[in-house]
């Protein structure tokens, strides 16, 4: 549901906003949570570009969520049958890979554990790389 000026109106989900970093520059902010790396709100000159990331009707929605090791539905049968939909990585809390003092840029990572081993017996390392320029958002995953 939209607002008026752009803006959405919805649940705004408190585990998200609790360790987000807001970067910034000139007119332009972006959040992003410890939670899945995920950008939860980008807005330029007081307008939201992305859709926010928020619970309407009961369901999540917005934001720029990092799906992985799968995106959409797992398949009936084989290795990524037992996965949620879209994969863990956006419901794992990432760490601060790389402290920056800079108000513009967050790097994020997280790697394979025992609990996710569980159900994706697999070594990986994931990082995301969020930039800010003035009305630029730059998202890059990396995946080892």
């Amino acid at each position: 549901m939209m607002a008026e000026h752009g803006q959405f109106i919805g649940q705004r989900p408190e585990e998200y906003s609790q360790d987000e970093k807001v970067l910034v520059s000139g007119n332009t902010e972006v959040k992003v949570s410890l939670l899945g790396a995920t950008v939860t709100d980008w807005k330029v000159a007081g307008v939201d570009v992305l859709y926010p990331l928020q619970i309407v009707e009961g369901k999540l929605r917005g934001g720029i969520p990092t799906l992985f090791p799968i995106a959409g539905p797992p398949s009936e049968r084989g290795e990524f049958s037992n996965l949620p939909q879209h994969g863990f990585a956006r419901d794992l809390i990432w760490q601060e890979l790389i402290h920056l003092f800079s108000p513009n840029k967050t790097v994020k990572g997280c790697y394979a554990d025992d609990h996710t081993r569980e159900t994706y017996p697999h070594e990986f390392g994931l990082s995301a790389k969020v930039a800010v320029e003035e009305g630029i958002l730059k998202y890059e995953l990396g995946v080892a």
